[in-house]
């Protein structure tokens, strides 16, 4: 279920055959190239259940904070990289 409304048809195609394949080794493969284009497409990602909150950011997005009870995000700029992750 995508909420975030992220939209990649590169991302899509790979969640797709990550459905289906059975050889761990490939689906293993399949994920790490949807996190490559996450990490270059995403500046932060939240992840969430019911006990726990977890982040994983981007490193050119400084100035996050948590605040569990309202999102603030009036102090977060982005810094570009020259670096490619992909």
């Amino acid at each position: 279920m995508n909420i975030s409304g992220y939209q990649n048809k590169t991302f899509d195609r790979l969640f797709e055959s990550s459905l289906s394949e059975t050889d761990s080794l490939h689906r293993l493969s399949l994920f790490s190239d949807m996190e490559k284009l996450l990490k270059r497409d995403v500046p932060v990602l939240l992840l969430t259940t019911e006990q726990s909150v977890y982040h994983i950011r981007n490193t050119n997005v400084n100035g996050f904070r948590i605040n569990f009870t309202i999102e603030d995000y009036s102090q977060i700029w982005l810094e570009k990289h020259d670096e490619n992750p992909l």
